[in-house]
């Protein structure tokens, strides 16, 4: 059988003349393990655009790993301030879906109330009417999200935090999360979110902000 080739993909910037790279999800990174697949990490800090229209330079970094990926079997993004656990990889690729998160919450600079911080993946409440997500929370989900067995369920929307691509939807242009969720809706692609896989997120201070 041969074996998996997977491109790991982490897009970097500069603010105040720093690379934003945080030295935990490189230690994570670099700690996973990747049971005998082929795996390259890629770093970009090719940000044609000023620092200010960061969400340009991401799309466009985004996109060009998304080129650099076809001739691998998947395409993992994991953002720089997101720490993974050591089975990630292998959890994801288990889960044989063409896209699937692991779970990580927001940071409360994003507009996020602090005390009740929602994850980073998005589910329409029933009649909502699409375009208007709501957040999908332990919960709306139920206790199972709690019990620690692997759990995949689908949903709208994803983030670019810990998501691993399937090569066959490469074709479709990424976007902001929402945006490229919606193509991938659109192109009859379903999204999910694996409860087992559950990623710290660093906050701007260097606190951890836990699942």
């Amino acid at each position: 059988m041969p074996m998996l080739n997977i491109l790991i993909f982490t897009p970097t910037y500069y603010e105040a003349n720093h690379l934003m790279l945080k030295p935990e999800t490189t230690q994570a990174i670099m700690n996973m393990d990747i049971a005998g697949y082929e795996v390259d990490w890629l770093l970009t800090r090719d940000n044609p655009y000023p620092q200010k229209k960061w969400q340009d330079n991401l799309i466009w970094n985004l996109n060009k790993a998304q080129k650099m990926a076809r001739g691998y079997d998947y395409l993992m993004t994991i953002e720089h301030d997101i720490v993974v656990p050591v089975d990630t990889l292998i959890k994801l690729i288990n889960c044989n879906v063409a896209v699937v998160s692991g779970l990580y919450r927001l940071r409360p600079g994003h507009g996020a109330n602090p005390d009740n911080i929602p994850l980073a993946v998005l589910k329409f409440e029933p009649g909502i009417e699409e375009g208007l997500p709501g957040s999908l929370t332990y919960h709306s989900l139920g206790e199972k999200w709690l019990e620690g067995k692997d759990i995949i369920v689908q949903v709208d929307a994803v983030g670019y935090g810990c998501c691993l691509f399937r090569n066959d939807i490469l074709y479709i242009p990424f976007d902001m999360d929402l945006d490229y969720s919606h193509r991938l809706k659109t192109n009859g692609v379903p999204m999910y979110v694996c409860s087992q896989v559950k990623c710290d997120h660093i906050d701007e201070d260097g606190s951890i902000i836990k699942v």
